[in-house]
């Protein structure tokens, strides 16, 4: 009996998480007058935002639109529509227009032992998945093992 009782209550609370805000009267965070008095912020906008929070003379890591090699160094120049960055790897002082960043990361990132490259950390979800998996082979696989072997 306790446990249909809580079956049930594992699902409707997981069901009441899911609905959206609406059906309680609740208006969403889009239609409220404070979010519509936003302005609307373009990509170079941001990227220059970035820069300028990061600062002067510290440790950026440019991803660029084109997909060519990534930019690590130092900023040394905040224009309006460019900066300039002195890479470290290639030893020499970058201009990059805000128009054509990805993103902007703080810091270099770190350094490959193989090739001696810089690289990014590995994507979120690709950290969540091998935790996941490594959870499962330390924690799920022995339980498995102790409840076959019992039969």
């Amino acid at each position: 009996m306790a446990r249909t009782c809580l079956s049930i209550f594992a699902a409707l609370s997981l069901l009441l998480i899911h609905l959206p805000p609406s059906i309680f009267g609740q208006s969403t965070p889009a239609s409220s007058p404070r979010a519509s008095q936003r302005p609307v912020l373009s990509d170079a906008e941001k990227m220059k935002r970035a820069v300028e929070e990061i600062g002067m003379s510290q440790k950026i890591t440019v991803i660029l639109k084109s997909g060519d090699d990534d930019l690590h160094g130092a900023v040394t120049r905040i224009g309006k529509d460019e900066f300039e960055v002195a890479e470290v790897d290639f030893q020499r002082v970058v201009t990059v227009q805000y128009t054509s960043v990805k993103k902007i990361r703080s810091g270099y990132g770190r350094t490959n032992l193989f090739t001696g490259k810089r690289t990014s950390s590995p994507p979120r979800a690709l950290r969540i998945a091998i935790t996941v998996g490594a959870l499962f082979l330390v924690i799920g696989m022995p339980l498995i093992i102790v409840a076959t072997t019992k039969d």
